[in-house]
């Protein structure tokens, strides 16, 4: 009989050792199958977080993309058909003025730069002009055009070869359609009818001043145009001079209205 006891007792320890084993591998197989769900969880997280980053940094890139190739077409096609309509519209408003062969072709010549400078923007490429012979000519031929309007007298003046102009292309791109714009801006809303702009170098850098007889704009008035998000040439010349790290100042002087830009120089 004591024996029988003996037999079930060991039978019992040993049944409740097993079961206690199982238990514990039970628990440290959920405990395991737990944290593998929970780091499955984590890869598809993480791995969802970083298709949304990546997506995020695609659609990112395709809005900047979008708004370079806006502002490019803004600047530089619109600164081309604005002169191009300046110089049409004054045989619509003085009669007397007599539109010759030579004038048409004139106009043709400016709508093939136009139309030239829109199939660069879409072919990512900057101005031919600016690519061959450089900032200072390729800018001097801009004003030269728009002197050849005959309704504002523009003189583009300049000393600095080329060789010491010392930016670099993206700079000077930027610098590019920064003063078309400037110019774009001016035959848009100043009214002037005399425009000197002067290329001088300055310390560290490179300094360019339009002055003109038009209408006051100062400093206040293009920050608060800006703020109030109306003027898109504006917040286009402040951005491109921002992003090569230059200034501009409008102010008046002496009678007249100045627009100041200063182009650093970058160090090696």
């Amino acid at each position: 009989m004591e024996e029988n006891e003996a037999v079930i007792f060991f039978v019992l320890v040993g049944a409740l050792i097993m079961l206690s084993l199982a238990l514990v591998v039970i628990f440290f197989v959920a405990l395991h199958r737990k944290k593998y769900l929970v780091q499955q969880n984590d890869i598809l997280r993480v791995r969802n977080e970083s298709e949304q980053a990546l997506l995020k940094a695609v659609i990112g890139t395709q809005e900047e993309e979008r708004t370079r190739i806006g502002l490019n077409l803004h600047d530089s096609v619109g600164a081309e058909l604005s002169m191009v309509k300046l110089n049409l519209s004054r045989y619509v408003q003085d009669k007397s003025l007599v539109f010759s062969v030579d004038h048409l072709k004139k106009e043709i010549e400016n709508l093939e730069n136009a139309i030239e400078t829109i199939r660069g923007v879409v072919k990512d490429l900057y101005p031919k002009s600016l690519q061959i012979y450089g900032f200072i000519t390729a800018f001097g031929g801009v004003v030269d055009r728009l002197d050849d309007s005959q309704t504002i007298t523009a003189r583009f003046n300049c000393t600095m070869p080329e060789a010491e102009l010392g930016l670099d292309f993206p700079t000077k791109l930027d610098l590019y359609r920064i003063c078309q714009e400037v110019l774009n801006n001016l035959i848009k809303y100043s009214a002037c009818k005399n425009l000197m702009i002067d290329m001088l170098p300055e310390h560290n850098g490179v300094k360019i001043i339009f002055t003109h007889d038009g209408i006051e704009f100062l400093n206040a008035d293009a920050d608060n145009m800006i703020l109030q998000n109306t003027g898109i040439g504006l917040k286009s010349i402040k951005n491109r001079t921002n992003l090569i790290k230059g200034k501009i100042n409008y102010l008046r002087q002496n009678d007249n209205s100045v627009i100041e830009i200063f182009v650093p120089l970058k160090n090696d």
